[in-house]
């Protein structure tokens, strides 16, 4: 028992003595933590673009006993983005949960993004699946959300990236969308 504990003080040591390098002598302002690694300076991907909105489907509201209003809407968005890997047709589930006052609303809900195509009709053709959770919030004519999807088919399977999404709704239906892609 004693020589096991031993072993792993020894190990524990060594993974931090070696794992840690001393600070940049050719840049001193800058400390360890500053440091950027080499891999995960490499691992993302940046993306920035637009979602236009071509269908919603708003659904039928139900009153909560809170007096708070639950609707569950569909929609169909664009997502013409300049990574083809995050650009194609989203189909949209949202709930929505607005306050008795209707001017503030939670949202959360899945998306599923096919890479490559604009109709529904040629999802099947796509290049690729992204299985997308989102949540955010509605104030006023301000929406924003955050969504983290998972590639699961085709040229994208096995990718991890985030999405944040922004509308004001008296401009229109359309979101900015920017976001990061995690390479393998």
């Amino acid at each position: 028992m004693k020589r096991s504990i031993f072993m792993f003080l020894v190990i524990g040591v060594t993974i931090i003595y070696f794992g840690c390098s001393e600070n940049n002598t050719t840049a001193p302002e800058l400390s360890q933590g500053d440091q950027v690694t080499t891999t995960l300076a490499k691992a993302k991907l940046t993306f920035e673009g637009i979602s236009e909105c071509l269908y919603r489907e708003e659904g039928v509201p139900t009153i909560l006993p809170n007096g708070k209003i639950l609707v569950v809407g569909k929609a169909q968005y664009l997502d013409v983005v300049d990574n083809p890997r995050v650009s194609g047709l989203a189909l949209w589930t949202t709930n929505k949960k607005k306050e008795a006052d209707l001017y503030s609303v939670k949202l959360w809900g899945k998306i599923e993004l096919f890479v490559g195509v604009a109709k529904v009709e040629d999802v099947d053709n796509a290049m690729g699946k992204w299985d997308i959770s989102f949540h955010g919030y509605k104030t006023g004519p301000f929406v924003v959300i955050e969504a983290t999807g998972q590639g699961k088919e085709g040229s994208v399977k096995g990718l991890v990236a985030k999405w944040e999404y922004k509308m004001d709704i008296r401009q229109g239906f359309t979101f900015t969308t920017k976001g990061l892609i995690f390479e393998k």
